[in-house]
């Protein structure tokens, strides 16, 4: 921001927080990180974001105080200036929706009022640190959380075809306001780089229509990450992503993780999945993604044009600046192929989609670069490629200066030629001059060739290193020569900065183009891949209603990952506002936790707007998922099984809705099976007048009856195949048959089966063993006696008393178990 004086105050007492230890932690205002873009000049290096999405992400967090509490103000900046997003929601006590958003975002670093760590104010702290100790947490003072300054701020840096807009929608909005000043004001505190007037897109999400994942059921459902190691194999996100851009991967994992609630905008998406998928030809799919992946780096070309280094290295600033343009120039002359292709479908959308890149600024852009930018300069692979590429980057004639500097530069380069080929001649080996930010120019020599795996260089040849297929040296004639080519380097890069700025000030000024294009990109990217996996998958457009969920032959959608189809047994559901609570039972290893995230997960994939897996699906538009499974202690809280399976019930019960879908898996087995019994029971008569779908799976046959006496409740079981059966036929000792097929000896299973046929049949009796009670007592006694013994120092008076005390004590005890009386523990 031009006109906004450099302030170092906002971190003076600033402390990062990190892990657990924040407490005690002092300043640390100096350990940040630079969240400058990193623009790859290579073709190959334009990394798929299938694998990882890295984000530079910094949001800030402002609650509300007093009757306001827990009402939350969010901003959130990816990039230096490319997008600042505000969000202001009502939350928990637990803070669910601040998390879901927080996992959605995926940030570096998190700013918070020093407000929030002291007295009884660090719960969100604490919760924060608990969510992800890994994480950056700094403290700003509250002081900088004023809602006056965000409007202003907002006002300035913000774009003028976003301006009127989050104008009326954030004015009132106190607590966004507040975190959107501290967080601009920190960025252009700590960053080497300051955000240009008028130039940055400026969202207001507010309270969106999405469907409430609280962090612990998309970890118990595997949207995002598994629970095995934490990645995104074997995830739902797993299952659909095929993007081709870091765009495209942040947008559908966020909707994974938010899925819509607005009919509307579900069956929009699914129309343009439809557009795509049924258009006869098939070119508009592929030809859309073969495009969309030479946008992959768009946000980081655009943040980088945004943003005005401070940097005193102005030799680093043009060279990145010429990279910039070089990278932006190869993804505009795109847009054509993509606007054509656009054109071409039929759906109103993808038409008005092609309307907002029709814009004469597109062309302007390109005439600008085209205008200092060599036409020759295209994408190349290789660092000595890519380093001499952007030495001859701007036209030659343009300055006469630069072209000066290049031709010394130019000489010298051929001078290390020279010598590269003097010293092939005389050792005899396939010597090439090289390229890298850490050595700068040197020579390598290939070792792929057999005759070359044992290099023993001469003594001429020094600094040697090897790797894996090659070595790389230098003489000491070229370490003079690279000095000199370093010192070329950044005479030239200096002289491009200059001669750029007015440049980038002119593509700057044309900005909203390519903001606009950064929106269709992700949007279209994520349709993409919904259209990709639809296909693959062979799954079926689901209708969305108000009433009832009726799904025939479906799958669970990462079981299509890892199983052919025809390996996996399908299985149907029926829930409706008059029969919306069901008991599942069956055997170990039926799959019923698996039939109960089968169910989540695909409606999660119909509220997303994509094609579900399976033959026929209908869906009641839900706007929460809530889950109890696993049986794990919680050491943090110091939780017991049991007791983290009523936590988790019990926040069910304070927070469910009439449009909620929830699951419950084996609840009450951390206990005694009576008392495990009567609360699952209980529980599932909570939901009986609502009209929230439940589905519950249990080992308790009693449950069972509960369909007798309710008829919102009904009962069904999952055989040893994994099929749905009308009756329960599961057996009686079904855990003992598995025990069977283990390593246990064949005689105990034999002596277990007994008995649980006599404890079925109530004529198993449990007598009292006299004789066993007093051998019981006899030891007890004898390794007190042992105990005592064993002390070195005992006052002789004390020890007759006590063995006197013990004597007594074991005479009682045997007149008790001889008379059958009650006895003291």
């Amino acid at each position: 921001m031009t006109d906004r004086s450099f302030d170092d105050s906002i971190i003076t007492n600033a402390s990062t927080v990190r892990a657990r230890d924040w407490r005690t932690l002092s300043s640390r205002s100096d350990s940040r990180y630079d969240i400058s873009p990193r623009v790859s000049m290579s073709p190959r290096n334009q990394t798929s974001s299938r694998g990882s999405s890295t984000s530079h992400m910094i949001i800030a967090i402002c609650e509300g105080r007093g009757n306001a509490r827990r009402e939350i103000g969010l901003a959130a900046m990816n990039q230096v200036g490319s997008t600042l997003e505000l969000f202001q929601f009502p939350d928990s006590y637990t803070y669910p929706h601040l998390l879901t958003k927080i996992e959605v975002l995926e940030p570096n670093e998190i700013l918070i009022s020093s407000k929030a760590c002291e007295g009884t104010e660090t719960m969100l702290m604490e919760l924060l640190l608990n969510f992800n100790p890994d994480m950056f947490i700094t403290k700003i003072e509250r002081q900088f959380f004023r809602h006056e300054e965000g409007l202003r701020c907002i006002r300035n840096i913000c774009h003028q075809d976003y301006l009127t807009k989050i104008m009326a929608e954030v004015r009132e909005n106190y607590y966004c306001l507040c975190a959107a000043a501290a967080l601009i004001r920190y960025i252009e505190s700590t960053q080497s780089a300051i955000i240009a007037v008028n130039s940055t897109r400026v969202v207001y999400s507010g309270s969106e229509k999405s469907v409430s994942i609280d962090p612990s059921t998309a970890k118990a459902l595997e949207l995002i990450t598994n629970r095995e190691n934490g990645k995104t194999e074997f995830t739902l996100f797993h299952f659909l992503n095929h993007t081709t851009t870091k765009l495209g991967y942040r947008s559908l994992r966020a909707t994974v993780r938010e899925p819509s609630t607005d009919q509307c905008t579900i069956e929009a998406r699914l129309d343009l999945v439809t557009n795509l998928i049924t258009e006869p030809s098939g070119q508009l799919l592929e030809g859309l993604s073969k495009v969309l992946s030479n946008f992959s780096d768009l946000e980081s070309l655009v943040s980088y044009v945004l943003s005005k280094p401070r940097a005193n290295n102005d030799h680093q600033v043009g060279e990145k600046q010429i990279e910039v343009l070089i990278h932006l120039r190869h993804v505009l002359s795109h847009i054509q192929p993509f606007r054509d292709l656009l054109s071409t479908a039929e759906h109103p959308l993808f038409q008005h989609y092609n309307q907002n890149i029709q814009d004469q600024q597109f062309t302007e852009i390109l005439d600008i670069i085209n205008r200092v930018i060599d036409s020759d300069c295209k994408l190349v692979n290789g660092l000595l490629n890519i380093k001499h590429q952007k030495v001859f980057a701007i036209k030659k004639g343009f300055d006469g200066y630069l072209d000066s500097k290049r031709e010394a530069y130019s000489r010298v380069l051929d001078e290390t030629s020279h010598l590269a080929a003097e010293l092939t001649q005389n050792y005899n080996y396939p010597i090439k001059m090289s390229y890298s930010n850490l050595r700068g120019y040197h020579f390598t020599v290939s070792v792929k060739d057999e005759k070359y795996t044992d290099f023993h260089g001469p003594p001429e040849f020094v600094r040697v290193s090897q790797t894996r297929n090659q070595v790389a040296f230098t003489t000491m004639e070229m370490i003079e020569k690279n000095g000199t080519l370093s010192q070329a380097l950044e005479d030239i890069f200096v002289i491009s900065r200059q001669i750029l700025v007015d440049t980038m000030s002119e593509i700057r000024e044309r900005i909203g183009f390519l903001h606009k294009l950064t929106e269709v990109v992700a949007f279209l990217d994520m349709i993409l891949s919904f259209a990709h996996a639809s296909c693959k998958y062979e799954m079926v457009r689901p209708v969305l209603n108000e009433k009832r969920t009726v799904i025939r032959d479906c799958y669970h959608p990462v079981l299509l990952i890892k199983e052919k189809k025809e390996n996996i047994t399908p299985n149907e559901i029926y829930l409706d506002e008059d029969s919306n609570i069901w008991i599942l039972r069956g055997p170990n290893m039926s799959g019923k936790s698996t039939f109960l995230k089968q169910i989540c997960l695909l409606q999660i994939l119909a509220q997303c707007g994509c094609y579900v897996p399976a033959v026929m699906a209908h869906f009641k538009l839900i706007n929460q998922i809530m889950t109890r499974v696993g049986t794990d202690d919680d050491l943090e809280t110091n939780s017991s099984t049991f007791s983290k399976e009523v936590q988790e019930v019990k926040y069910i019960l304070d927070s469910f809705t009439e449009n909620s879908l929830i699951i419950i898996d084996e609840f009450g087995r951390g206990t005694a099976y009576e008392e495990g019994l009567a609360l699952s029971w209980t529980v599932l008569e909570q939901f009986i007048d609502s009209k929230a779908f439940v589905l519950c799976a249990t080992h308790f046959s009693i449950l069972g009856k509960m369909d007798s006496i309710y008829p919102e409740i009904s009962t069904h079981c999952l055989t040893e195949e994994h099929r749905m059966a009308v009756d329960d036929t599961m057996s009686n000792f079904y855990g003992l048959e598995i025990a069977s097929t283990t390593e246990l000896p064949p005689e105990l299973i034999q002596n277990a089966y007994a008995k649980a046929v006599r404890m079925k049949d109530g004529s198993l009796v449990w007598n009292q063993d006299i004789n066993g009670q007093i051998r019981k007592k006899r030891f007890k006694i004898g390794r007190n006696l042992l105990m005592l013994a064993e002390r070195e120092n005992f006052d002789p008076e004390k020890t007759r008393d006590y063995l006197k005390q013990l004597k007594r004590i074991f005479l009682d005890e045997m007149h008790k178990i001889k008379y059958n009386e009650p006895q003291e523990e």
